[in-house]
This record gives structure tokens, sequence and C-alpha cells, in this order.
């Protein structure tokens, strides 16, 4: 099933993320780069530091191992997206011959395993079964965004958006699917597609304080993506924003920030 990303979000962050130029590269995420280094040692490790250039075309990650005798260097440039550089350092006393393997290991890059494919799709709309459902498009872009939610708001920060990014709306085609919220209708029909998955299953989608939680915490958390995962510094972005605590703590799914709030109304 697809995962998507579940967004009651500070709009901006997603949006550019989501409008990162076709042609550039970017630094991988951590996680993407210690699922490597794992997958490499055979072993796990913990992120100690890292250093990614203002451009995003090269990245420095330093791992240790949990058990502490090993520390791990990984070098990225966006020359050379699928190969990462591995220089280790041996810390304690280990079995030397698993340790002369891992060094003539280290002398050949790795290619990620994990690519990504384009989608091809063609701008359509899932028809709910809800009569008051409306549906538009914002952009004219080949490549399309799938934006479910309960009022015009959200799309309307996409229009906002698209009309002071226009290369934005050149790129995209943002598909936004409007049910209201009566009678659970919203949460119905968001349910099902989430479960079907497919080309109609939303990329972005919004919900509200009433029942944020199912799609945050509860039976339905598991369709949203990690903003981690999708190589956003969520943890960073709060601080920056100054996005309530309490707000932050809606959207945490064991740790992980899966979802924000861009309005914070607590009277």
């Amino acid at each position: 099933m697809k995962k998507v990303l579940l967004i009651i979000l500070t709009l901006s962050i997603v949006l550019c993320t989501v409008a990162c130029d076709k042609q550039k590269v970017y630094a991988p995420s951590t996680s993407d780069v210690r699922k490597a280094v794992e997958q490499e040692y055979n072993m796990e490790f913990e992120l100690l530091e890292k250093e990614i250039s203002n451009d995003e075309s090269r990245g420095e990650w330093v791992f240790i191992s949990e058990d502490e005798t090993l520390e791990v260097t990984v070098n990225w440039n966006s020359d050379n997206p699928e190969k990462y550089v591995f220089d280790d350092k041996k810390l304690k006393d280990s079995e030397p011959e698993s340790m002369t393997e891992m060094t003539e290991n280290t002398q050949e890059t790795k290619e990620t395993k994990e690519t990504t494919e384009e989608s091809t799709a063609e701008p359509t709309f899932y028809e709910v079964g809800y009569s008051d459902a409306k549906y538009y498009s914002i952009g004219v872009g080949s490549e399309y965004i799938n934006l479910w939610s309960f009022t015009t708001e959200v799309p309307q920060m996409v229009e906002l958006y698209v009309s002071m990014h226009p290369e934005f709306g050149q790129k995209y085609t943002v598909l936004c699917t409007i049910v209201p919220t009566d009678g659970g209708a919203y949460q119905t029909e968001l349910d099902n597609i989430l479960v079907n998955g497919g080309d109609y299953a939303p990329d972005i989608y919004v919900a509200e304080a009433a029942f944020v939680n199912k799609y945050t915490k509860g039976d339905m958390s598991e369709y949203a993506a990690t903003y981690e995962s999708l190589g956003i510094d969520a943890d960073t972005k709060v601080i920056s924003a100054e996005i309530a605590p309490y707000s932050v703590d809606v959207g945490t799914r064991n740790g992980e920030i899966v979802a924000l709030a861009y309005q914070s109304t607590g009277g």
C-alpha cells in the first residue's frame, strides 16, 4: 500500500520539499544513509554528527556502532548520487578477521538499493460517493500531487503559494479533493482511499483536532510517513517556526513527527 504524508502542517515545509527542481539532486536523508551503513557493516549504528553543504551537493555523516567498536564516516556527492564512500575507524578491540573484511569492503563504494520511480499517471480525480464534494486543480505541470481536505482553506494556501512561486505551478498540478465533514463523510472517503492506495491516494491530507489522533496515533496512522523519511528536518523547523509543543505532540508517533499544525487556537 502507498505510504502517504499526513499534513495538518506548516504548509511551506512540504511545498518547498515537493517543489525541488527535477534536475537537482538533494542530499539523502540521515535514515537512508544509516540504512546503507548498517547494510555495509551488518551492524547497528547511531548518528554522531552530520554536515550538509548549503546547496545540498555534498554531505558527510559520522556514525558509531552500538557496541562502540567502530566509527564510520560516510561521504556523498551529487556528482555520483547513487554511491556512498565509507571510511571506518576501529575504536575498540574486535575480531581481527571481521575488521579486515570490513576494511576491504570499504575500498569499493556501494550503490543504494532504493530507486525513485516517477509517476506517469494522468491528472484524474477519484469520484467520492458524496454529492457535495468539490474537485479542482491548481497549476499546469506534468507532475501531479493529490491533496485531500474538508475545507478550501489549505487549497487556498496552495493557490497563494503558486501565485508567489509560478515555477511551481509550471512543474506541478495539485489535484484538490474537498469532502465536507458532514456526518463523517470526509473520514469515510479518506479511509477508503488510504486503504485501497494506488494513484488516487492522497500525497497530502488534512485532519482536524476532533479526529486527528486517528491518523497520527490511531488505527489509520500507519499510512502517515515520518518527516524524517521524506528528508525533512522537522525537529529544527519546529523550533524555528515556534510551533506550540502540545501541537507537535499531537502529530508525533513513536517519537517521530508525522504531522504538524499550521495554526494553533488553544483558546
